[in-house]
């Protein structure tokens, strides 16, 4: 929605747009994570979605999309190598340029950008699909934020992995 607003300085018009909430249909919504220039939600059907800022492909909406510099509306996160969507997720993260799940087998996922070994598998490249994280089995929670990602398995280790300014990940 823009107004019109006139000033008092004759000839002058200043146009004002306001952000209007819109209400969204929130009925399968289970959990959401915001910030960082990107939202991400979990739905009833462990399937995730996203909008915001699609940086190195944080939005996770397939090699496709690699000109989408954002998304304004929600979109379905694809599955590994583009095929399909990606589901059975029963957790979700996000850090500043990538994003995490915890699928219901345990396992880790991420994709988005990677200049920090963020995503876990053991390159630096970025993906526009979720890849499996590299060694780790039997998670039960996600946790980081900014360049690093965080996860707890059943055991109790915490691993870390991703950059580790100020001793984000001190032993």
């Amino acid at each position: 929605m823009t107004f019109n607003i006139r000033s008092q300085m004759p000839g002058v018009i200043w146009a004002l747009a306001l952000a209007v909430p819109v209400r969204a249909s929130a009925a399968d919504v289970v959990s959401i994570w915001g910030g960082a220039r990107g939202t991400v939600v979990r739905k009833s059907d462990g399937t995730v979605w996203t909008w915001g800022a699609n940086f190195s492909g944080k939005l996770g909406v397939g090699v496709s999309s690699t000109n989408l510099v954002r998304a304004m509306v929600p979109a379905e996160v694809h599955g590994s190598q583009d095929l399909g969507f990606f589901n059975s997720v029963s957790a979700i993260m996000g850090g500043e340029v990538h994003n995490v799940a915890l699928k219901s087998d345990g396992t880790v996922w991420a994709w988005g950008n990677n200049m920090f070994c963020q995503l876990g598998n053991g390159s630096t490249n970025e993906t526009h699909t979720p890849v499996q994280v590299n060694g780790l089995a039997s998670v039960i929670a996600l946790g980081g934020r900014g360049y690093h990602t965080l996860a707890i398995d059943s055991g109790g280790s915490v691993w870390g992995w991703g950059w580790n300014s100020s001793g984000a990940m001190r032993r």
